[in-house]
């Protein structure tokens, strides 16, 4: 038995492990005892000796806490899965546990009623892969300033309300970040991913109540590659969020209130994309080729709402740019400009709006 490596004991219906039941088993690295009946890990505690465990599975069990001293004799370990599990809180002797866990560079605590991490979690500084989905996260923990070895975070499924420039201060080695199925956020502010300096792929999708992106939340943010967006609630995407050319892959397709609103203007290899595709139907977009010497709202993507930017010394293009239907046109400068295209834009309005509805 002395050569067992592997140990996988799931879905067996055990409620209880005796103490040091895994002793005489020196070369176990990998023990899954997930989907049972656990209430408690004091199997492990119990161990006479240190154990060879690098992964170690509790995931889908009933343990509700954690013991100081639970994996003080685990001392390779590098995987630990706790999810699904009713801790709803870590409380100091459970922070001191993981804490003591040294070489650990995952740690999956999804599903587990959680409203917070507290302080001292993370003094190891080598946690690589975080999953805190699906918990009751009111806000980002601010104790993840001290994961700054982390690489992949996923926050899925938390009713976080708002992202903003303190949300991933310190988090500079992340290159993972899952931000989607959030019911309750409503708005990503400036800067929210500014600290994130090696950010390669961003997965924000399915957020309904999402209202708005600011234009700078993405300041500095020069190694994104993967961009999601789609299915959220936003009515508008800032025309200079990023620099669109430079992905390998995006998507913002189905974001619903973007077909009635068209006040979309996506940059695209330096020139505004002419459409985009949401499921089957195309959305007639405000596109012209890109004029520097035009002013775009930041937050709207349609022209003539800020303050015009300094001349360009090369050619600008014609403007053939299509009012938005919520009522965002270009800026005239005369009046009664605005009053002799009153009737066209209507018109242009209702002819786009039966296109999307096609």
């Amino acid at each position: 038995m002395s050569d067992v490596m592997g140990l996988y004991l799931r879905a067996n219906d055990i409620a209880t492990i005796a103490p040091a039941s895994f002793d005489q088993l020196t070369s176990l690295s990998h023990l899954d005892v997930s989907q049972n009946g656990l209430t408690d890990v004091s199997f492990l505690s119990g161990a006479r000796h240190h154990l060879s465990l690098t992964f170690l599975d509790l995931s889908f069990n009933r343990i509700g806490s954690i013991d100081a001293k639970a994996f003080a004799r685990l001392h390779k370990l590098r995987q630990l899965k706790l999810n699904n599990n009713p801790i709803v809180a870590l409380d100091h002797h459970a922070v001191a546990a993981i804490a003591k866990l040294s070489k650990l560079v995952e740690l999956n605590l999804a599903g587990t009623q959680l409203k917070t991490l507290p302080d001292g979690l993370f003094t190891s500084g080598k946690l690589r892969f975080l999953d805190l989905h699906d918990n009751r996260l009111m806000d980002v923990p601010a104790s993840l300033q001290n994961a700054v070895q982390l690489r992949e975070l996923n926050l899925n499924a938390n009713p976080i309300r708002r992202l903003n420039a303190a949300s991933f201060t310190g988090l500079t080695s992340l290159v993972k970040l899952e931000i989607s199925m959030m019911s309750h956020l409503q708005h990503i502010e400036g800067n929210s991913f500014t600290p994130l300096r090696n950010l390669e792929t961003l997965e924000c999708s399915q957020n309904y109540q999402l209202r708005s992106i600011h234009p700078n939340a993405f300041t500095n943010v020069t190694t994104l590659k993967e961009f999601d967006f789609s299915s959220n609630g936003v009515g508008s995407i800032p025309p200079y969020l990023l620099h669109w050319n430079l992905l390998e892959e995006y998507s913002i397709q189905n974001n619903s209130n973007i077909c009635t609103t068209l006040n979309v203007t996506i940059c695209k290899s330096s020139k505004l994309v002419s459409e985009l595709t949401d499921s089957d139907r195309a959305l007639m977009i405000t596109c012209v080729e890109e004029d520097e010497t035009e002013a775009y709202s930041p937050l709207t993507g349609c022209p003539g709402e800020s303050e015009k930017k300094p001349k360009s010394t090369t050619p600008s293009a014609k403007d053939d740019t299509v009012p938005c239907l919520d009522g965002c046109v270009p800026a005239a400068t005369e009046s009664s400009s605005l009053k002799r295209d009153a009737s066209l834009v209507y018109l242009l309005a209702q002819l786009v709006f039966m296109l999307c509805l096609k």
